[in-house]
């Protein structure tokens, strides 16, 4: 089976695969902004931060994912 690749010379199956996962990545982060939104104090739930930090660094490398997946060489 081939794969399209676009002009770069990247596959495209494999750019939306990175895509794809990079936005399941997103997701950690996403919760953790609500569940920081709806808490009444951040102090009181202080066992939590380091949680909601992990789920920040996991956003992040879906964000670095994203970036390197749509990123043109060279540019």
């Amino acid at each position: 089976m081939n794969d399209p690749q676009d002009p770069a010379g990247r596959s495209t199956s494999l750019t939306f695969l990175m895509v794809l996962a990079g936005l399941v990545l997103l997701l950690p982060g996403v919760c953790a902004l609500y569940f920081i939104k709806t808490s009444h104090s951040i102090l009181d739930e202080s066992p939590l931060v380091p949680l909601w930090l992990g789920c920040f660094a996991i956003s992040a490398v879906g964000i670095a994912l994203i970036r390197r997946a749509v990123k043109r060489p060279g540019g």
